[in-house]
């Protein structure tokens, strides 16, 4: 790899990565990617600036749909007096237009994501062990963090990433990263469970279903009717497998309290409804604005729990308001359709990987509140250098 490729991993990991997974502690703490964004974005202009050997195409779409997106924050901006739309929508835009500079001159692409997920299992680890004096139980716990729901958002995303890098680069991986990476894995699926995190352990699952689904939508076809014994016999081997595994999770009640959670859910619903995510949810959806909710106090009464909505996408909604929230919930939907499109017509490894590591978060964000968090920033760096590897025929060089 070139020089530029060491700093890239490193410098991700440093600034962007481990300060997102240590965010996840408490609310006290999310400064921590904001300061590290910051530091990440003016080391990465400087070196683009200096050196004569980077340079971007951004596509034109791109160029449109970040300007719309500035514009809108900024509306909000001006209707609430919040700048958190201009931060926070900046911020990721300014993570994409850095990182995919760093990236267009990687030589190794496939290397450099396999050493940013391995690096970022390592941080985990880290974490994991500054949790250890924590006493464990099977019962929301926390870990190095404040709450439960944090541990099992933190372990989902590890497991999303480490069963993307074992499923698709397996071959490319030596064997003592292999067991590294196997023990990290045991280590966050023990830890998801002990978390009782709903919204994390369906995260994992739809990760799970959708290997399931690329399997056997690679096993038939259908247009020549024909059956593809290989993939066959991978999906049924993966089938049976997970089928194993969650029937003896099952079945050592290590899924016990999670389900308890619904019908205590259920109960609380049936006496205080107001308390519930749902009727949250409904409430942001009645009142939404184009630019975004002010105060608390300007909706008549403390709604706290509806303002960070148990959801993304219903916060940014509330906070930023239906045009700036569109914006960014239908550029997620475009890097989802890029990335899947890539996997079709390229079998782009990266592609795919990200897409495991995206699904995971997108289920998960859409349970949680969960912007500036190691799902998001881990899932943007590598669409990142996706589609700075990525020829487009109408693009424009912005920087050089």
């Amino acid at each position: 790899m070139m020089k530029g490729s060491n700093f890239l991993i490193f410098s991700s990991l440093s600034l962007v990565i481990f300060p997102s997974q240590l965010s996840l502690y408490d609310s006290s703490w999310v400064i921590l990617p904001a300061i590290g964004l910051i530091s990440f974005v003016l080391i990465a202009f400087s070196i683009i600036i200096v050196s004569e050997n980077l340079s971007f195409y951004l596509n034109v779409k791109c160029s449109v749909l970040f300007i719309l997106l500035i514009i809108a924050s900024f509306l909000s901006y001006m209707t609430t007096g919040s700048p958190r739309p201009i931060m926070v929508y900046g911020s990721l835009i300014s993570l994409f237009i850095v990182t995919s500079n760093l990236a267009i001159r990687v030589n190794n692409v496939n290397e450099v994501v396999i050493t940013i997920i391995f690096g970022a299992c390592l941080t985990a680890l880290l974490i994991y062990i500054l949790g250890i004096n924590e006493k464990f139980s099977f019962y929301r716990y926390k870990g190095f963090f404040t709450n439960s729901n944090s541990m099992g958002s933190f372990s989902a995303n590890i497991i999303h990433m480490i069963i993307g890098i074992i499923y698709i680069f397996r071959k490319e991986i030596s064997r003592t990263k292999k067991y590294l990476l196997y023990f990290i894995l045991i280590l966050s699926v023990i830890f998801l469970l002990a978390s009782n995190s709903r919204a994390a352990l369906l995260s994992v699952i739809f990760v799970l279903m959708f290997i399931l689904f690329n399997e056997i939508s690679k096993s038939f076809q259908i247009s020549k009717f024909k059956v593809n014994v290989f993939y066959f016999k991978n999906f049924l081997k993966l089938f049976i497998f997970l089928t194993i595994l969650l029937f003896s999770i099952y079945s050592y009640g290590l899924l016990d309290n999670v389900i308890d959670k619904f019908y205590s859910q259920e109960r609380l619903s049936l006496t205080n409804f107001t308390d519930t995510r749902f009727e949250g949810w409904l409430f942001a959806i009645e009142n939404w604005k184009w630019f975004g909710n002010g105060p608390l106090n300007d909706l008549g009464y403390n709604y706290r729990k509806v303002l960070t909505g148990h959801s993304t996408w219903i916060s940014h909604l509330n906070k930023y308001g239906l045009i700036a929230s569109s914006l960014f919930i239908f550029g997620i939907l475009a890097m989802f359709k890029f990335a899947w499109t890539q996997v079709k017509i390229n079998n782009s490894k990266i592609g795919l990987i990200f897409i495991l590591i995206f699904l995971g978060y997108i289920v998960n964000a859409s349970f949680e509140t969960v912007t500036s968090t190691p799902g998001m920033m881990i899932s943007l760096i590598i669409f990142s250098i996706l589609f700075s590897n990525t020829k487009f025929p109408n693009s424009k060089n912005i920087l050089k």
